[in-house]
């Protein structure tokens, strides 16, 4: 499993009203950043194992994924993002200390959650239906970070 990966499935289980909490917060700290150590630290102090919480994973998506790589943040590539998924990232790295960063954040959470409640049908994955406001924003994202 890689971080791109990570950021699509919480997206994924973002979306369902019963979602396994291991599972979510298990993908929370990835697209967090949270370094492997920690995350493994994280999921032993509860008593769980990273090998169920990829079998959850298996029963809700049908997809096998082996285990986090340890290097995942350092590999990670946002340029191979589609519009989407950078804004997905964005929505969880930006800083919403300021009072633009947080509007960005706002509206981001709203496009996500609007198709999430079915008012917008476009696949986000394939349609920009960004404001300006936001698009801006999603096109300056560090796309040269690994």
């Amino acid at each position: 499993m890689n971080y791109r990966v990570a950021l699509n499935l919480r997206f994924l289980f973002e979306m369902k009203s019963k979602r396994p909490k291991d599972v979510y917060s298990y993908l929370s700290a990835i697209i967090h950043r949270t370094p492997y150590l920690e995350i493994i630290s994280l999921l032993k102090s509860k008593n769980i194992d990273e090998s169920k919480v990829l079998d959850s994973i298996f029963e809700f998506s049908k997809n096998r994924y082996g285990k986090l790589d340890a290097n995942y943040v350092a590999d990670m590539d946002v340029s191979q993002f589609c519009l989407f998924e950078k804004a997905l990232y964005g929505r969880e790295t930006i800083n919403i200390s300021s009072k633009e960063g947080k509007v960005i954040y706002d509206e981001i959470s709203n496009i996500i959650h609007l198709n999430s409640a079915y008012a917008i049908c476009l696949n986000p994955y394939r349609f920009n239906y960004f404001s300006k406001f936001v698009f801006d924003y999603v096109k300056t994202l560090n796309c040269d970070e690994k």
